[in-house]
């Protein structure tokens, strides 16, 4: 009875109807309402957002509900994401539903943005193809951790190697592996920093004019380093 009070994931017990028997606070909590009791005033088929429903009516004893992903209406008129898993089982007050609820909510937003970054990734790669495509350049994307997400332009042209080659690596390998004059990684850093860093240095025989910049999303976070890099030689 503790662990089922005290649970930080949401618990509960509901008969077939959906009215709900037996919560936790955690429940409570996730569907907005002040206390447990105030929660089992709720009917679970009420905070359904879609009409998937996991209440079916034709559920027997012992069979389960396994991770199933839904969203709830909450009391306030809010929206959680939940991840449902419990099992039917047969009582002397009749089938009920015993199940454990996590919240999702978070997880599912942090996926929604990370889709839109790459997705900024993808229209900042378009653009900058067409660009570099009618000069003798090169761009390439770097992630937080500054591994190359993106490059594209001249490459072969210039450097003699595949625009992929590198994709996937961190800077501090591909530098170690071809190295350049002065100091790359420190530049971007930097612009992890928030600097925008224009330098020259010789890499693989010829003379580069490079502009190393913080990559930012719409939100004007920054996501990485966006470098440019023009053959002056």
């Amino acid at each position: 009875m503790r662990l089922f009070d005290r649970s930080l994931i949401g618990m509960f017990r509901s008969d077939a109807t959906g009215r709900l028997l037996r919560a936790n606070d955690a429940l409570a909590a996730m569907l907005d309402c002040g206390t447990v009791a105030e929660v089992l005033t709720v009917n679970l088929r009420d905070v359904f957002a879609s009409s998937e429903d996991v209440l079916a009516d034709d559920a027997t004893d012992g069979d389960f509900v396994e991770s199933r992903r839904v969203r709830w209406k909450t009391r306030t008129g809010g929206e959680v994401t939940v991840q449902l898993t419990g099992q039917f089982v047969h009582t002397s007050a009749g089938l009920v539903l015993n199940a454990t609820a996590i919240d999702l909510t978070e997880t599912s937003a942090l996926q929604q943005r990370s889709q839109a970054q790459r997705q900024e990734h993808k229209l900042t790669a378009n653009i900058l193809e067409r660009v570099l495509g009618q000069m003798p350049a090169l761009y390439w994307l770097t992630d937080l951790d500054l591994r190359i997400v993106q490059t594209s332009g001249a490459v072969e042209q210039i450097l003699g190697y595949t625009a992929d080659k590198y994709i996937g690596v961190r800077l501090a390998d591909v530098l170690t592996h071809d190295p350049a004059s002065g100091d790359s990684l420190g530049d971007h850093k930097r612009a992890l920093a928030g600097e925008t860093v224009i330098q020259e240095n010789r890499y693989r025989g010829k003379m580069m004019a490079n502009v190393v910049a913080p990559y930012r999303n719409l939100a004007g976070d920054i996501i990485g380093v966006l470098g440019t890099s023009i053959d002056v030689t």
